[in-house]
């Protein structure tokens, strides 16, 4: 049994042979399961059978994708391919065992996740995972082992031979260095980097000035604070920016004076005013004169309504418009209709003698027409007067008489070809009168032309069959199909390819139809094109001689 990774696709392949010889032999109406362990739970989910595998008889392909159902196909189980369905040589094969497979339980070496893959070196030794390492709290001698430079230790218990690059150290503890552990030389070292006595003495004395110079070096802006020193100095500032805009020697107030007089000495004065209020006066002596209300408003009324009592009012306008409107629609309306008619006469009308001398020759044409059609319609009737002589009803249809059929060919017709005179049916209305009759074992006979027409209100317009896939059935009154006529065996004929031939065999004629007329055999002409359509239809009988 092989062993795969879940989700892997399984190809399997089985042959079949003829119980009888042992020679290989097709499998037919095959069918696969896949059963699990030992559950009777079974599946044809992922399977796929192909018998007569590459069109080698006997050989059975079976493929299986486990990762179409992951519940199933699981880790850890084992599954068997049992044949539910088929026979070989119509024997049934049913239960038969044709392959087996487990995934991800006998291999003896697999990885924990399906599909991944061992890293081996070029001497066969696995490769090792330092974060995947069993048992790693295990001490292990590295004693032959060289620790790349490159490398950071999180710590070191014995003694290190050398190092060169940077170390983390921890941090110290309080009292970590005692006056024992630290050497002479380093108590030098350190005392060399502190201040003398007398260094530190000549630093002092000049600390005043050095404070003195940075306070007056600095800007004031950043010592504006309410209240302080700086911001006095800097309100002394503003004051002076301002008092450095005034006149070394600012005028007398005798000056000022003088300058307002010399400013207002333009303005009105109390005699100006006077003059004023004296043309006010006598403007107001005007306008009271005036009436509290100038225009009575019921004389200006009247005046108006005498004014416009001959213009139209507003409703007469209205239906003066829309009897306006309605005499354009008409006008509109007669003019597009003798547009119309204009449209169809030719950029040179005839001439009225032009007119009348087509009519003679029209008229002419005519009386020809007519003489022969008294002359065609006289020679038919000779010929039908003959016929009805010939005919004898039976029933609702007509027969040939005795003595009409004394100089009728010989035999029962097999082998002989008639040509039927022609009939017309018409659709898509499917007209259901168009009745065919055929005589016993009738064999070749050529139905036809029949013409196929669309009727459209009176009038009927030919349906063009060319390019179409045709069929014509007879079926009897029971449903039960008697004759197919394919469209290999059908012409299409006419000026419009609107008329089919075809003919009728033995296996429409072989029997008689000695029944009432709605029991007759049934034929249809459909249209296999693009579906199976019926254009026409009608009845057919079969009838002794």
């Amino acid at each position: 049994m092989k062993d795969y990774a879940t989700g892997t696709t399984v190809y399997l392949k089985f042959g079949t042979v003829r119980p009888s010889t042992g020679a290989s032999y097709a499998l037919a109406g095959g069918a696969v399961s896949v059963y699990k362990d030992n559950s009777t739970t079974q599946t044809t989910t992922g399977v796929t059978l192909t018998a007569d595998f590459d069109s080698v008889t006997g050989l059975n392909h079976v493929t299986v994708d486990t990762s179409a159902d992951g519940t199933f196909y699981s880790a850890g189980s084992e599954f068997q391919l049992v044949l539910t369905a088929g026979t070989v040589d119509s024997i049934s094969v049913v239960g038969q065992v044709v392959g087996e497979f487990s995934l991800g339980k006998t291999s003896a070496l697999r990885p924990t996740v399906a599909g991944r893959t061992l890293d081996v070196s070029a001497g066969g030794e696995a490769g090792v995972d330092w974060a995947n390492v069993g048992s790693p709290t295990t001490t292990v001698d590295l004693t032959g082992t060289t620790i790349s430079t490159s490398q950071a230790v999180a710590s070191v218990s014995g003694s290190v031979g050398s190092v060169t690059a940077a170390i983390t150290l921890p941090t110290i503890p309080a009292d970590w260095i005692t006056s024992s552990g630290l050497a002479g030389s380093a108590v030098t070292e350190i005392q060399s980097g502190l201040l003398t006595t007398g260094t530190f003495n000549s630093a002092i004395a000049e600390l005043p000035d050095q404070v003195a110079d940075a306070v007056w070096d600095d800007a004031i802006a950043d010592h504006l604070s309410v209240g302080s020193t700086g911001e006095s100095l800097y309100r002394t500032l503003a004051i002076k920016t301002k008092t450095d805009n005034l006149p070394s020697d600012p005028a007398d107030q005798s000056l000022i004076e003088t300058a307002i007089t010399n400013a207002t000495s333009g303005l009105a004065t109390a005699v100006d005013l006077a003059t004023v209020d004296t043309v006010v006066d006598a403007i107001k002596l005007k306008t009271d004169n005036l009436p509290s209300d100038p225009a009575d408003q019921s004389a200006v009324e009247a005046a108006i309504t005498a004014a416009t009592s001959g213009l139209a009012t507003a409703s007469s306008i209205v239906t003066l418009t829309t009897k306006v409107d309605t005499l354009d629609d008409y006008v509109d309306t007669e003019v597009a209709a003798i547009k119309a008619k204009t449209d169809n006469l030719p950029a040179d009308p005839a001439d009225a003698s032009d007119i009348a001398a087509s009519f003679v020759t029209v008229n002419s044409k005519l009386d020809a027409i007519d003489d022969y059609v008294d002359s065609e319609v006289s020679a038919i009737k000779v010929v039908t007067d003959r016929l009805s002589g010939m005919l004898v009803q039976d029933g609702l249809v007509y027969q040939y008489t005795t003595n009409a059929l004394e100089n009728a060919p010989s035999g029962g017709g097999g082998g002989t070809t008639v040509a039927v005179y022609p009939l017309n049916a018409t659709m898509p209305a499917r007209v259901y009168d168009l009745n065919l009759t055929f005589y016993k074992n009738e064999d070749g006979t050529v139905v036809g032309p029949i013409a196929v027409t669309s009727r459209n209100a009176d009038v009927f317009e030919p349906v063009d069959l060319s390019g179409r896939t045709l069929s014509v059935r007879f079926v009897d009154y029971e449903g039960t199909e008697l004759l197919t006529v394919a469209d290999a065996d059908i012409t299409v004929s006419g000026a419009d390819d609107n008329q089919i031939s075809f003919p009728v065999t033995t296996d429409l004629t072989g029997s008689v139809t000695e029944l009432p007329q709605d029991q007759w055999h049934i034929w249809t002409l459909r249209d296999l094109t693009n579906g199976d359509n019926v254009l026409i239809s009608g009845r057919a009988r079969v009838l002794l001689s």
